[in-house]
């Protein structure tokens, strides 16, 4: 998406509550947090629960109210809980022109080598899984 959806006014968006819009055939949170303003998919990745029905940490990270998977607000990477290191949802470019909030580009932030876990069978022991990736 090139063009930019005007979501509201500054105001409109109160500190860490999340606002859920509709852009094109996605649903995206909008969130004033700690000074600025942020776009991230509303579905979580893990159980599709709503990530506006969450909360907003101080490491910044959405939480699933589902089953507790973190997300970071700026990446949408998964950070801690189900889907950690393997799942992320889209962020969105924000831009605001006066007093109006517009949302952007999707963006699938790829998760550094680092963050990544390799996904295991329901049946395999953690160790194992974790063994493999080392």
């Amino acid at each position: 998406m090139s063009d930019y959806v005007h979501v509201g006014k500054v105001g409109d968006f109160r500190e860490g509550v999340m606002e859920c819009r509709e852009i094109g055939d996605e649903e995206v949170a909008v969130v004033s947090w700690r000074g600025q303003i942020y776009a991230f998919g509303n579905t979580c990745a893990h159980y599709y629960a709503p990530l506006s029905g969450g909360w907003i940490n101080d490491d910044n990270e959405v939480a699933c109210l589902l089953h507790g998977a973190m997300y970071d607000i700026a990446t949408g990477i998964c950070l801690r809980g189900p889907g950690r290191g393997i799942a992320r949802v889209p962020s969105f470019t924000v831009r605001i022109e006066g007093d109006d909030v517009f949302v952007g580009d999707r963006v699938m932030t790829p998760i550094p080598q680092e963050q990544r876990v390799k996904a295991r069978k329901w049946w395999e022991p953690p160790e194992e899984a974790e063994a493999e990736t080392a």
